[in-house]
């Protein structure tokens, strides 16, 4: 069983209600039941992790845009990064939003790290 597949079990186990989107290379991928229905919503391929288990996903460079779309559809997503972490949709919303409503044009080197040291500790 792999690595990705046993923590979405444990989770699913845990609450199962929640889709949960894992980081995986190049890729944020949903697996077995969770990767059919979303599968379903936002017409993403439906492939294969191994023979019995599926998979579907995107580049990571579009997370942005389809944790829009997941937020429109009221999904209850949970991201699970790499390193086995997982984060709430609301909580990555939260810091896309955060980002966003930083002005490059007013803020000092010195306010920028203290941005970025702050959202490296909330991770």
């Amino acid at each position: 069983m792999s690595k990705l597949y046993k923590k979405y079990k444990e989770l699913k186990e845990g609450d199962s209600s929640k889709y949960y989107l894992f980081e995986s290379g190049i890729f944020y991928l949903f697996l077995d039941n969770d990767a059919i229905e979303i599968s379903k919503i936002f017409n993403l391929k439906l492939t294969h992790l191994n023979d019995e288990i599926y998979k579907c996903g995107f580049p990571k460079n579009s997370i942005n845009k389809y944790l829009e779309f997941f937020n429109q559809y009221n999904l209850d997503i949970c991201i699970v990064d790499n390193k086995i972490k997982s984060y709430s949709m609301d909580f990555c919303l939260e810091i896309i939003n955060h980002i966003k409503s930083i002005d490059i044009n007013k803020i000092t080197p010195l306010e920028a790290l203290n941005i970025i040291s702050n959202l490296k500790e909330k991770l």
